[in-house]
């Protein structure tokens, strides 16, 4: 079992950059090592391969004293790459000041990769912060929607029309007349519905997207894991439904895209999130029961690499069922049987068993 230890032995024995980055990944699936935290900054100095590496295995930690660190690393790079690399780091480590130095940093930056990665961790950060309303109207404004739903800024959701459960179709029809679909309406007291067309340029549809928003949901995290965020979609790949050719716009296909949203796309999202509703109330015994049925309704598979990582982003789902802990067992053992469990994961699951 490679330790801590036993790398930086090894690390100080050789000069090889490649070897010292070889080593200092191998320790990114283990706990990380609180004395080991000033080792890891010194070879942030280094060269490129290993300041790389150093800095991503910082940001496994979770101890507030990184947080300036990784603030004027990001600063202070130049590399687009390594500056990623330092906004992840305050996934873990950020603060509201943290927050508010994103936000202003997203103003300076041209760089999409950068801009990307501080939409990811201004998500993780609000979810793990208590954030000021001030500041946490500057995200809001910046992502488009005050869902407790990231995805929304990269799916356009900002610029969504709001119509009603009853006129949507009308209001479909209307926007495929202009070449394009991007609508938002009420469901319910719990859930919002987002329809929109993803293209790949102007004139070509690449994927047709329902989701289904939960405008209520409140995330759980450990030490060291925040889920992803929660929320049920259905969407489809536009040349599986129709034939494929150079140009395939909105407006050639009115018609049939509504009727696919109908008939296909909206039903199999309901009945992903009635399934996902039973759950959270199921008794373990029935469960197993009906295990693959719920299985397939859910995801599509039974295969424990796609079950175990859906069921630990939505195992708060649980929180006030009596069996809990049960499913938690499951989910934990589908990750031992893979023999990829990462600590990360089976801490926040484990964490989850002692919480309500």
């Amino acid at each position: 079992m490679t330790d801590f230890k036993q790398v930086f032995e090894s690390i100080n024995q050789t000069k090889d950059k490649y070897k010292k980055s070889n080593l200092l990944n191998s320790l990114n699936g283990i706990e990380p090592d609180e004395s080991y935290i000033e080792d890891l900054k010194e070879l942030t100095n280094k060269v490129r391969e290993v300041k790389i590496d150093a800095i991503g295995l910082l940001s496994n930690y979770n101890n507030k004293q990184l947080e300036d660190f990784f603030i004027k690393k990001t600063e202070s790079e130049k590399d687009n790459f390594i500056v990623c690399r330092c906004i992840r780091g305050l996934n873990l480590n950020g603060s509201e000041k943290s927050a508010q130095f994103l936000l202003d940093f997203y103003k300076k930056t041209r760089s999409i990769d950068i801009k990307s990665e501080i939409i990811h961790s201004l998500r993780i950060i609000n979810v793990r912060n208590t954030i000021s309303e001030v500041v946490k109207n500057g995200v809001h404004k910046l992502v488009g929607n005050k869902y407790p739903f990231f995805q929304g800024y990269w799916t356009d959701l900002k610029k969504a029309e709001t119509t009603t459960k009853k006129n949507w179709s009308q209001i479909a029809e209307i926007q495929l007349n202009q070449n394009k679909l991007n609508l938002l309406f009420v469901e319910n007291e719990q859930y919002d519905i987002h329809i929109y067309i993803e293209k790949m340029k102007k004139d070509f549809i690449r994927y047709i997207n329902v989701y289904c928003i939960p405008k209520h949901h409140k995330s759980t995290f450990s030490k060291y894991y925040t889920p992803s965020e929660f929320y049920i979609s259905e969407n489809r790949l536009f040349d599986s439904f129709f034939e494929k050719t150079k140009t395939m716009r909105p407006d050639n296909y009115i018609t049939e895209i509504i009727r696919l949203l109908e008939n296909e796309l909206l039903p199999k999202l309901f009945s992903r999130v009635d399934m996902l509703d039973d759950l959270a109330k199921m008794k373990f015994e029935d469960f197993t029961r009906r295990e693959n049925e719920i299985y397939d309704t859910l995801y599509g598979t039974s295969w424990d690499f796609v079950v175990s990582r859906q069921l630990t982003e939505k195992i708060d789902i649980f929180r006030d069922n009596p069996d809990k802990d049960k499913f938690i067992e499951l989910v934990i053992a589908k990750w031992v049987k893979q023999g990829k469990e990462y600590f990360s994961i089976l801490d926040y699951l484990e964490n989850q068993k002692n919480s309500r």
